[in-house]
């Protein structure tokens, strides 16, 4: 296969995978062309298409985020997205090389899944990026999260993506050929029949009502002064009225909805409290809290860090007794 081909189908496969499009079968298949020829290039090349196939993808984020963020940081978003694929191709390309087909597989399903660890570890956005959030769709490939976390998706993923090139590279090895997909079936079968049992329990008897508001059109998101956040926040707050008024228990705002710098944020987190205290609901909203410090949370969240984070503010289910307030849900001095 042609490199060029490959860098280019397999950028726009994760373009149409990721982003906005979500066209989850895309998924499996887009790291497939450049796996297929990275093992027989010299070093200097395999890392240039390495890169720009994942960076040709990472153009569905920019298109998402035009004119929400800056050029600069949707070129670095760019660059943030494709080296840490670059870098597992490489470590992938070296041990292909090596080893057979079952090694050169699963060891593929690590590389990704280690990386996808680490940068979370560093990343102020966490997973942002994954590769589980392309099969939100896919319903019974998304409940091996309930024991795994998302990174035994990207694990299976991964798995069945390397099992299609180490296959299309050992095309006159039958039993290479017949390794790679068996180890790869094995993971997918599981995964698949896992899922389908899990979907197919009985349903609680208690059926708790949830209602998600978002929208990036009425309000601007990521507004970082005081009066714009709190402009921002109420216009969820009249969301999250409406999905009240139709009796939902729990309400859901987006991730990082709204940045917000202490001390001016009062009004945007007095807006979200006071449509939860008055409809008797649960409000999860997602604060981006910019430049606060030291890091904080409330009890159901995870921990955050001191720059950029998911600020968790539950609110009182009744009228009159409030639930606890984490310290980074600050009253008014």
């Amino acid at each position: 296969m042609d490199l060029v081909v490959a860098v280019l189908i397999s950028g726009g496969m994760w373009y149409a995978s990721s982003g906005i499009y979500h066209v989850w079968p895309l998924a499996w298949l887009a790291p497939v062309p450049l796996l297929i020829v990275l093992p027989e290039l010299p070093a200097p090349r395999a890392a240039l298409a390495a890169f720009a196939g994942p960076a040709i993808g990472a153009a569905s984020f920019v298109v998402a985020y035009w004119g929400v963020l800056p050029p600069a940081m949707l070129a670095v978003l760019v660059v943030a997205l494709a080296a840490p694929w670059a870098a597992v191709a490489l470590g992938w390309r070296a041990i292909a090389r090596r080893t057979g087909p079952v090694i050169t597989a699963v060891a593929y399903a690590a590389l990704v899944v280690l990386e996808e660890f680490l940068v979370a570890q560093v990343s102020p956005n966490g997973t942002f990026g994954s590769l589980a959030y392309t099969q939100a769709d896919v319903l019974a490939v998304i409940q091996l999260a309930s024991v795994t976390g998302i990174l035994g998706i990207t694990f299976v993923v991964s798995l069945g993506t390397a099992a299609l090139a180490v296959m299309w590279r050992a095309r006159d090895s039958r039993h290479s050929r017949e390794a790679a997909f068996g180890v790869a079936a094995i993971a997918v079968a599981a995964t698949l029949v896992f899922g389908d049992l899990r979907l197919a329990a009985p349903a609680p008897s208690t059926i708790v009502r949830v209602g998600l508001a978002a929208s990036d059109t009425a309000n601007r998101p990521f507004a970082e002064t005081g009066a714009d956040a709190a402009r921002v926040a109420r216009g969820y707050a009249g969301r999250v009225a409406a999905l009240a008024a139709r009796g939902l228990q729990y309400v859901v705002l987006p991730e990082k909805f709204v940045a917000v710098r202490p001390p001016d944020d009062y009004g945007a987190r007095v807006a979200l409290a006071s449509v939860a205290r008055r409809y008797r609901l649960t409000l999860v909203a997602g604060l981006n809290a910019v430049g606060e410090t030291p890091p904080c949370s409330a009890p159901t969240a995870a921990p955050c860090s001191s720059t950029t984070r998911s600020t968790w503010c539950p609110a009182s289910r009744t009228a009159t007794s409030a639930a606890p307030r984490p310290a980074c849900c600050p009253t008014r001095p």
